[in-house]
């Protein structure tokens, strides 16, 4: 059965990576929840996208510029309707506290790779204390992975193609220990996802937001979906059921 990974939480219906959107993921029923990691100017992790608040809030300016008050302090629910309004950017913890023991996550680190690895143990704490490590997948860089092996073996990771072609991107994925893979929409197709596999690989495509998308790539055999509109996942994998 294909994985249904709500991308940045319901995301097509809801304000992305906000508790709500989570809630609403986990009301769907999904298997994964994905969101993404950025640390503050005081040094806490917040889920957020983007580099800067901009898009998504009320607000202005870089993450790594703004304290976490002063991030609390935007809405993060405005921007996408007046109805959400008041939602704010969750921090790590608060996500973590939300969705433990009830979903897998898909965690997409923004920063990280610096030798002195404060990113990822912060990441790594978090996981721990909430007893998430087995119920999670770390979407990192390559420096990350050699980071997290040493912090906690029991860590899962995932790299991107990063502009590797798609033999050498299965390749690097073997030679890391990976489990799983995260190509893009182009690099998935019928040939990718068998060779993957011939060499031990998961493959969670991002993304697919149709039903004749969605039908596609579970036709190639792809282990997992990301998506910003998990209940029409669901829905065409009742149809194949």
């Amino acid at each position: 059965m294909v994985a249904n990974v709500a991308h940045r939480g319901a995301a097509g219906n809801y304000p992305e990576n906000t508790l709500l959107a989570f809630q609403k993921a986990l009301a769907i029923g999904v298997d994964e929840i994905e969101f993404d990691l950025r640390m503050t100017l005081d040094g806490h992790l917040v889920v957020m996208h983007d580099a800067t608040v901009d898009r998504t809030t009320d607000g202005t300016g870089a993450i790594g510029e703004l304290t976490l008050a002063e991030i609390r302090a935007l809405d993060a629910g405005g921007v996408f309707g007046e109805r959400f309004r008041g939602e704010r950017v969750p921090t790590w913890e608060e996500a973590l506290d939300l969705v433990q023991g009830k979903v897998k996550l898909n965690v997409h680190l923004k920063e990280g790779g610096i030798p002195d690895g404060e990113y990822e143990r912060k990441v790594a704490k978090a996981l721990r204390a909430f007893r998430m490590v087995d119920d999670s997948i770390l979407a990192c860089n390559d420096e990350s992975v050699g980071i997290f092996a040493e912090i906690d073996p029991r860590i899962a990771c995932r790299i991107f193609p990063n502009g590797r072609s798609p033999e050498d991107y299965i390749q690097s994925s073997v030679e890391m220990g990976l489990r799983t893979m995260q190509p893009g929409r182009d690099m998935t197709t019928p040939e990718f996802v068998q060779k993957a596999h011939e060499s031990g690989l998961g493959v969670h495509v991002f993304y697919a937001d149709t039903p004749e998308d969605m039908r596609t790539y579970i036709g190639m055999g792809v282990d997992g979906v990301l998506t910003n509109y998990p209940e029409r996942l669901n829905e065409v994998v009742s149809e194949t059921a």
